[in-house]
């Protein structure tokens, strides 16, 4: 695979693109001239509010999800070279799902959700410092396998928007990275990191210049409180109902179009030291075979954060962009 627009070969990294089998579809449609793109639906995009003058939202009512009953214990968090995924569980007694309106009579199941920094799409010209993706499938006896995102905004505030859902999420990140370094020999605490280097021989020169900058995170004891646990937390959190409707694209190879995107209005306010956390997550990445570093993203200039995002492509008719809220909605 190879996708277009961004600095990476993505060759490198089949084993983590998901969907294996299916036809690259990647295409640079960040530039308006590129008359390939002019009947496609890349992602991520610029969604503006403007769009309802052009084409209005024939949603019926708004999003309703029901966050099941699987576990935290039992999701699969993995640290990837572009993006924080944590996985649903195969089976549960009642798995999380959600309905769209208009068109789909049947619910969307969850099946992963990504974090990704800083955010895919802007927002009327804004970036955001992460983006949380909800990805689902159409229905499970459906052959179609359709894909619906759901994505929510995150905006550093102040330490007092610290955002004890979220936490969960790094915290398992975390432990997933650290088991990581633990076998390649890097110890939790790195009370001599020169030492440990100089054992570590089969490092690269680029791993040992990161491994001086890339601290394993450090945790506040804190006494917040995190009640039920249900993988829908963030769109309780976000404080409206409100989204963007539009058809793009995966924002990863195969970059296969005709997923069906909601991203909601508004952001999350989370605390600064959060958004640290996870640029510090895509930035100690190794690679647990080879104990190199391993990341896609593209390095910030300040030694510790890179940037996995996917640029942004141009907004086009074929996107059928749209705003729904609840002057839309003919039942609530």
């Amino acid at each position: 695979f190879s996708c277009p627009g961004w600095p990476t070969n993505w060759e490198n990294y089949n084993d983590f693109i998901p969907y294996q089998g299916s036809k690259n579809m990647c295409l640079d449609c960040s530039v308006r001239t590129n008359r390939e793109c002019k009947f496609h639906q890349q992602s991520p995009i610029n969604l503006v509010r403007s769009i309802t003058g052009i084409r209005e939202c024939k949603d019926r009512h708004k999003m309703i999800w029901k966050p099941g009953n699987c576990k935290l214990a039992m999701i699969d968090f993995q640290v990837l070279p572009h993006v924080l995924r944590a996985y649903q569980p195969e089976y549960c007694e009642a798995e999380p799902w959600i309905d769209y309106s208009w068109g789909f009579p049947d619910p969307w199941m969850l099946k992963f959700t990504d974090i990704v920094v800083p955010s895919h799409h802007n927002l009327e010209g804004e970036s955001f410092d992460a983006e949380v993706i909800l990805s689902h499938v159409y229905s499970e006896d459906k052959h179609d396998k359709m894909i619906g995102n759901v994505a929510i905004l995150l905006k550093a505030g102040t330490e007092e928007d610290y955002y004890d859902f979220l936490e969960l999420y790094i915290r398992r990140w975390d432990d997933e990275m650290a088991a990581v370094e633990e076998k390649c020999g890097r110890h939790r605490q790195m009370k001599n990191e020169e030492e440990a280097l100089d054992d570590e021989e089969e490092m690269s020169n680029e791993a040992r210049q990161l491994a001086h900058t890339l601290k394993p995170i450090q945790f506040i004891n804190r006494t917040h409180y995190v009640g039920y646990f249900h993988p829908y937390d963030w769109l309780d959190a976000v404080g409206t109902q409100y989204y963007f409707r539009y058809n793009g694209s995966l924002p990863e190879p195969p970059c296969f179009e005709g997923v069906h995107w909601r991203v909601m209005k508004h952001p999350i306010m989370v605390a600064p030291s959060q958004i640290q956390k996870l640029e510090q997550l895509v930035g100690r990445r190794l690679n647990p075979e080879t104990c190199e570093h391993d990341t896609v993203g593209k390095p910030r200039g300040d030694g510790v954060s890179f940037d996995v995002n996917r640029p942004l492509q141009t907004l086009r008719h074929a996107h059928e962009l749209v705003y729904c809220e609840c002057v839309d909605w003919k039942s609530h």
